[in-house]
């Protein structure tokens, strides 16, 4: 009945296509699972998939998209309140992963298309500078909703970003929200595997459950973010596009959601890549003296990298999504520096504390030994309380001293 607010791939996998779908385990230990039409998105179909044999068929990842070879059903019975429900068990001999494009048949926006949609609210002046900058500004605001894939358990992906202006006030926050009302209004609910939420003081959520978390703030400085956001353009009166926006809206919300599919990995020769922007950036934020907001060096350049990877519906990272990001990131960073005068000293920002300091420590101790830096063994043998390591940690790759490799280890910046 409301076939029309799906996306193109969540249609497709309700309609079309049978034994295909998101994994989402019900019994991991006992290898039963549900096949959902999206990670957002139950299936209705009474049905769940069980893998006898482990011997012969791995578990699939949970989330991932598959198809599976199915090779006996069986239907099960169950009376409740002397009704009959009934359950079809599917038994799987083997799987294979699905490249989302392959089910996205209902394509009626593209992604130019909706970078338009982001920036249907601005006076799009035709000098060169200022098609840049609000071009810039409809790819920040794209980034932010369609989000970036988890790359380590123990870290969540989103974006995060920092609504400023040299006269920012409520009205330009306001247009904002309006914007990133495509995100599904589910999501702002912390039970969802991927979270979206505003806010206007230092608070920072990370609920336990969620995937990706992509926070938005308005005019908070004490927070690290990964992109921000200098709204120093012009806008239309709301009257103007209003329609507008409304009518694009559901086609805007099911790109965004199609792009949400795609888990973009990241290739070896790709991290010695990665690694050199890690030091653009910190070259960048050295140089800068002085920043109006706090910038999260360590998970920037992966972030924006495999969220370009989306923006573009690619199961792979290429070397042009790490340029895009890099080259955006440096942009807007300029840009708000400008737009924003008043900063706060680069040593002030990523100040360490005690804690910081002897971890750091330790962490080039163990790797001049030659030992394999991953959580778990900075956690065996650093001397820092168990409760402020991840903290500190984390506090460390903000600050631009270490960054999260993509085999799960550890790598230091030396700076």
């Amino acid at each position: 009945m409301y076939g029309y607010e799906l996306s193109g791939s969540e249609y497709q996998l309700i309609f079309e296509k049978d034994n295909m779908g998101c994994v989402r385990y019900t019994d991991k230990k006992n290898g039963i699972f549900c096949l959902d039409p999206s990670p957002f998105l139950n299936t209705p179909r009474n049905e769940i998939y069980v893998i006898k044999d482990r011997r012969t068929c791995d578990l699939p990842p949970k989330g991932d998209l598959i198809e599976t070879t199915v090779s006996e059903t069986e239907r099960f019975d169950n009376v409740v309140n002397n009704e009959i429900h009934s359950i079809m068990i599917n038994y799987v001999s083997g799987w294979q992963f699905v490249d989302p494009n392959k089910i996205r048949s209902n394509r009626l926006m593209n992604k130019e298309e909706f970078l338009d949609y982001m920036a249907i609210p601005f006076v799009k002046k035709s000098s060169k500078e200022e098609k840049y900058y609000w071009e810039d500004i409809a790819f920040a605001m794209g980034l932010y909703c369609v989000s970036s894939p988890q790359l380590f358990d123990f870290e969540p992906g989103g974006i995060n970003t920092v609504v400023m202006g040299k006269d920012i006030g409520r009205s330009d926050w306001n247009i904002f929200k309006r914007i990133s009302n495509v995100v599904p209004k589910e999501f702002r609910n912390s039970r969802y595997p991927n979270f979206y939420k505003s806010l206007e003081t230092p608070e920072q959520p990370c609920p336990v459950n969620c995937t990706e978390v992509n926070l938005a703030y308005f005019n908070v400085k004490e927070v690290p973010i990964h992109i921000p956001l200098p709204l120093d353009v012009e806008f239309r009166s709301y009257l103007s596009y209003k329609d507008e926006l409304i009518d694009s809206l559901p086609l805007a919300r099911g790109f965004m959601l199609d792009a949400l599919l795609f888990q973009p990995k990241i290739s070896d020769k790709l991290q010695r890549r990665i690694d050199e922007a890690m030091y653009f950036v910190m070259e960048e934020i050295v140089h800068a003296d002085a920043l109006p907001y706090q910038q999260d060096i360590g998970s920037v350049v992966p972030k924006l990298t495999t969220a370009f990877a989306r923006l573009d519906t690619q199961t792979n990272v290429t070397l042009e999504n790490l340029n895009e990001g890099k080259i955006l990131w440096a942009e807007l960073m300029t840009r708000t520096k400008h737009v924003v005068t008043a900063g706060v000293d680069i040593d002030e920002l990523y100040r360490q504390t005690p804690y910081e300091i002897r971890l750091l420590g330790e962490l080039k101790e163990l790797n001049e030994t030659g030992m394999i830096l991953t959580v778990e063994n900075i956690k065996k043998y650093t001397k820092v309380p168990e409760w402020e390591v991840e903290k500190a940690l984390k506090r460390l790759s903000t600050s631009g001293y270490i960054y999260y490799k993509f085999d799960g280890t550890i790598g230091i910046i030396e700076f």
